[in-house]
């Protein structure tokens, strides 16, 4: 059973979701979610521990793309690619100092 989200208006009163688009983002959520869960599990597949994870899941509207961060690692899900890559290493630790990492757009490789 679809559910419908409560969403304000300007005017302040609530109204609801369509079905359609709940039920659209639920199914985009769990895609990214399987794709960053495989690509966590060929990282491991060869011997590199992501970690723990510090972060749920989470869409970052500025590039288009899921994100899930991880001890050891970023994550990184967008449509276009039809696959997660992840960042590791020394690529991570450059991203994570960056001021604004969202001019970089999504990841379309593994950076180690």
């Amino acid at each position: 059973m679809a559910r419908a989200r409560t969403v304000m208006r300007s005017s302040s009163t609530p109204r609801r979701a369509p079905n359609e688009i709940v039920k659209s983002l639920d199914e985009q959520r769990q895609r990214a979610r399987q794709f960053i869960d495989q690509k966590r599990q060929a990282l491991a597949a060869r011997g590199f521990d992501s970690g723990d994870p510090l972060a749920p899941m989470r869409y970052r509207s500025a590039i288009d793309a899921w994100t899930r961060r991880y001890r050891n690692a970023v994550i990184m899900y967008h449509d276009g690619s039809g696959t997660a890559f992840a960042l590791t290493k020394s690529h991570l630790s450059t991203y994570l100092n960056m001021k604004a990492s969202s001019p970089l757009g999504y990841l379309v490789s593994d950076g180690k």
